[in-house]
């Protein structure tokens, strides 16, 4: 994510989504602190708000989808991901801002995924 000033790959990113849903084998924090910061810190209203470097918005079902998102120099970049389902997504964009919102589509894109496989 550019956001930050991190530069990654698709497969990377879906690492680490992996390792923020707790996932066996990709751990990078403990399970205190993973859940931790998945959890609003700073909320926006009941169900949405920021945790610690992700955006966290919880449905009207309390499931959860984490994500965060950025731009530098033309390539713009989304990921979002349910930590419970670990089900997530990547977008990347090499041009601009373009006319789809990214962090809308990939969440868009987590739900229909979540709740088709449940």
């Amino acid at each position: 994510m550019p956001n930050g000033g991190v530069y990654s790959t698709v497969a990377d990113l879906g690492r680490f989504m992996g390792a923020m849903s707790g996932v066996p084998g990709l751990r990078i924090l403990s399970e205190e602190s993973r859940r931790e910061a998945l959890s609003i810190q700073t909320p926006e209203n009941l169900n949405r708000g920021y945790g610690l470097g992700f955006s966290v918005q919880i449905d009207e079902k309390g499931q959860k989808i984490a994500s965060h998102g950025g731009s530098v120099a033309g390539y713009t970049a989304h990921m979002a991901f349910d930590p419970d389902a670990r089900i997530g997504v990547v977008l990347l964009r090499n041009y601009g801002r373009g006319v789809t919102n990214l962090g809308t589509a990939a969440q868009g894109l987590v739900t229909q995924l979540r709740d088709g496989i449940r």
